[in-house]
């Protein structure tokens, strides 16, 4: 993994146009080449609530990963984060802190588009 947009390309073929949301992490050796990918979770609208971040933690720790990439996808196509995922986003980087990984970024992709933490928030610290 070199770059954030590398892994938004991806990840939109992937994720970006299904219908419901999809939740994917990236687990990661020390050198950044993918140990893993994974859908941690998907659902339809609004009506569940993401699960304990512990879910997708667990399997970093089980694989050994040293860093971590977090992706979902907004169906309506629309890329910005809402309140939720500015929220989600630290809860699960002061987790990885704690655990001792380090979470690179949280995508969010649309069937066209990403956001990226690490590249739009000046409070996103790796």
């Amino acid at each position: 993994i070199m770059s954030s947009q590398q892994v938004a390309r991806r990840m939109m073929l992937d994720i970006g146009d299904k219908p419901q949301e999809h939740l994917v992490a990236i687990y990661l050796d020390t050198q950044n080449r993918i140990i893993q990918q994974k859908t941690v979770l998907y659902w339809w609208g609004f009506a569940v609530r993401l699960p304990s971040r512990v879910r997708f933690l667990y399997y970093a720790c089980h694989l050994m990963a040293t860093s971590l990439i977090v992706v979902h996808n907004h169906p309506s196509g629309e890329a910005y984060p809402s309140r939720n995922d500015i929220d989600f986003t630290q809860k699960i980087k002061r987790s990885c802190d704690d655990l001792g990984i380090c979470l690179l970024d949280h995508l969010i992709v649309g069937k066209s588009t990403y956001y990226s933490f690490r590249e739009e928030r000046e409070d996103f610290e790796l």
